[in-house]
């Protein structure tokens, strides 16, 4: 007689867990449940098959390595788009939700960066902006943002260096 958890064999109690894995995924902006939830279909996988040890562990892995790809390749675009027509735009990657912020331009060891939300990004080259200039982020591709200097209000970082409280 197999081993029971509540009721249901290993490997059913394998899949009960992957599946609120995937459901709870829905919440979090992590790959991490979801990752948790293929290791547990992984294991069920190799449960279903009556062979030694190693020869499940094997194919464990290879469902597993099999899912990874499935989540890469599927998985996310089909949440992707699901997530953006249920919220628009709330489901942005973290590098993602620099676009519209405003910064200041930094010049740190003679190098012009823009301090955005804590964080040093590279800026296109073409702008010669002085150190303390307010700027936009209009976009962003790869590390290096897009921006426009902002009129010349108080900024909204102080340059680097200074106090804040100083004149």
């Amino acid at each position: 007689m197999p081993a029971t958890i509540l009721g249901l064999t290993i490997a059913q109690s394998l899949v009960a867990i992957g599946a609120i894995l995937v459901v709870a995924d829905l919440f979090f902006l992590s790959d991490l449940p979801t990752m948790a939830a293929y290791l547990a279909f992984a294991g069920a996988i190799a449960l279903q098959f009556d062979v030694p040890v190693l020869v499940r562990v094997l194919v464990g892995v290879v469902a597993f390595v099999g899912l990874i790809l499935f989540h890469y390749a599927v998985w996310r675009g089909v949440f992707r788009r699901i997530s953006e027509r249920a919220a628009p735009g709330k489901f942005k990657g973290s590098v993602d939700r620099v676009v519209g912020l405003r910064g200041v331009i930094r010049l740190i060891e003679g190098r012009s960066m823009v301090s955005v939300a804590g964080e040093l990004w590279d800026h296109e080259p073409s702008l010669a902006l002085p150190d303390g200039t307010p700027v936009e982020v209009l976009a962003r591709h790869e590390a290096t943002l897009t921006v426009r200097a902002l009129r010349a209000a108080s900024p909204a970082v102080p340059p680097a260096g200074r106090p804040e409280s100083e004149p």
